[in-house]
């Protein structure tokens, strides 16, 4: 038995975007600290991932704008809730058009390990997956 999954792509999800982005780093710095300009840089629907591939199965789920607005939590911690959670940001990856970010959890611990996916459409950066590590 064959199963096809078809997931949305940036190019066929509708997106806009009144002025490009300076830079990755001065878009990041704003969707970290503005939840309403956070949900407005998405790609819907919005690709959520759980699980680790090497240690469990994976669990996608597709979330739309609604899903995310009833959220009890913004989607990826600003500079003020690393610190006080200590969790470092790293990039893993960088382009023109796509950029990795890393949230990892205290040194000792697993229990906090984010994966955000980025993707630049005509100037501006959208959000295009979460992935959650933690174990």
């Amino acid at each position: 038995m064959l199963l096809l999954v078809i997931f949305p792509t940036a190019a066929s999800a509708v997106v806009e975007c009144s002025t490009p982005d300076r830079s990755f780093k001065a878009f990041l710095q704003r969707f970290e600290q503005d939840i309403k300009f956070q949900h407005s840089r998405l790609v819907l629907p919005l690709v959520f991932r759980s699980g680790d591939y090497t240690m469990t199965d994976v669990v996608i789920e597709l979330v739309d704008l609604g899903k995310v607005e009833k959220l009890d939590y913004s989607l990826i911690l600003s500079l003020q809730g690393r610190t006080a959670e200590n969790v470092s940001e790293s990039i893993l990856l960088s382009t023109k058009r796509y950029v990795e970010v890393f949230h990892d959890g205290p040194p000792e611990s697993d229990l906090y390990r984010m994966l955000y996916k980025f993707r630049n459409i005509e100037g501006c950066w959208f959000l295009e997956e979460v992935h959650d590590k933690s174990l």
